[in-house]
């Protein structure tokens, strides 16, 4: 702000300011959230190669994406791929070369949330979590009118490995009941309406392919 450049200052200064524009988050700063998430995951101190970040899998290396990062509400994707990058970082400020281009930002953590301050802007940033991702995912899936099932049935042969939900329970539509298991494969039998749920088989059953698993009792005015 120029009247902060010159020095006159005053307590009325940020009210004659205010709003502050952020200018967009352009491609440094997505590049910077993500090695900022890239190297929060490396500090956990995942021992195991299948929770560390490192793109390692049996077959060939595949480097790690965030595409997850969210920016004031609204999704962002940040990837560094093809472009020469430097990066470093300590507690608070983080420098990157990016396509021949320095620049530096500052940066905060705190509930969940990554603040990171450059390029003409400040701007936050959070990383949904698989659950959230999952759910925003199924709220903009197409349901198709009519009358749903309230009967939930195994949609393969196998074994029951978890019953997240006991009979009696109100759910929702969309909730997950149980987990069957076969062949190392675990699928997730979701409720397909809200209403109050009787489940059928336990922990450790054996069910067949079509076999109901649960039902769902509507609550009055509940949709599917």
């Amino acid at each position: 702000d120029p009247d902060v450049r010159a020095g006159r200052l005053d307590t009325g200064l940020i009210e004659r300011t205010l709003p502050f524009e952020n200018q967009p988050m352009d491609a440094t700063a997505h590049a910077t959230a993500a090695l900022l998430e890239h190297s929060a995951r490396w500090a956990s101190g995942a021992s195991s190669l299948w929770a560390q970040p490192s793109g390692w899998r049996l077959g060939a290396h595949r480097p790690a994406r965030y595409l997850g990062l969210e920016v004031s509400g609204a999704p962002a994707e940040a990837m560094v791929g093809g472009i020469s990058t430097r990066f470093a970082h300590d507690d608070t400020t983080a420098t990157i070369d990016f396509g021949g281009v320095t620049t530096t930002f500052h940066y905060a953590r705190g509930d969940g949330v990554l603040w990171l301050h450059g390029s003409g802007g400040t701007h936050e940033l959070r990383t949904p979590t698989r659950e959230q991702v999952l759910a925003e995912h199924r709220a903009t899936l197409s349901r198709a009118e009519g009358a749903v099932n309230p009967e939930v049935r195994s949609a393969m042969p196998g074994s029951v490995v978890a019953v997240s939900v006991a009979t009696g329970d109100v759910v929702e539509a969309g909730q997950g009941l149980l987990a069957i298991e076969a062949m190392k494969m675990e699928h997730s039998m979701l409720a397909p309406i809200a209403g109050v749920v009787t489940i059928t088989v336990a922990i450790g059953d054996q069910v067949r392919l079509d076999q109901v698993v649960a039902r769902i009792e509507p609550r009055e005015g509940a949709a599917g």
